[in-house]
């Protein structure tokens, strides 16, 4: 059986009709389950070669890239961006808050 012949059987038949080939039972009981199995083994290969095409022209992408030249350092972040970020630490750990962000200068419920 061709992936050919599974695809227009799988097209023109339908589950609870008459199968094609002449057997007389319905399609789910005679031919469904091959069909299937043909169409998805064809299915799952053509993905398999997508996915190696698609690692093959990310591999070539990368040999395109150059490399940083050997002796160029890192750029860092400049003082004005380090003084944000620890302006933004100091914030999320609040004044009064403890370092669960629970206020800690509330008086306890029974004293009010």
């Amino acid at each position: 059986m061709s992936l050919e012949e599974a695809k227009a059987r799988h097209k023109t038949a339908g589950r609870n009709d008459a199968c094609p080939c002449g057997s007389g039972k319905k399609y789910k009981r005679c031919h469904q389950i091959e069909d299937d199995q043909l169409i998805n083994a064809e299915l799952r290969r053509l993905a398999d070669e997508a996915k190696v095409a698609a690692e093959a022209e990310a591999a070539s992408e990368e040999k395109k890239e150059k490399p940083a030249a050997p002796g160029a350092k890192r750029q860092v972040a400049g003082p004005a961006l380090q003084k944000r970020r620890t302006d933004a630490a100091r914030s999320r750990k609040g004044g009064s808050t403890g370092e669960g962000g629970k206020p800690q200068s509330l008086p306890r419920r029974g004293a009010v």
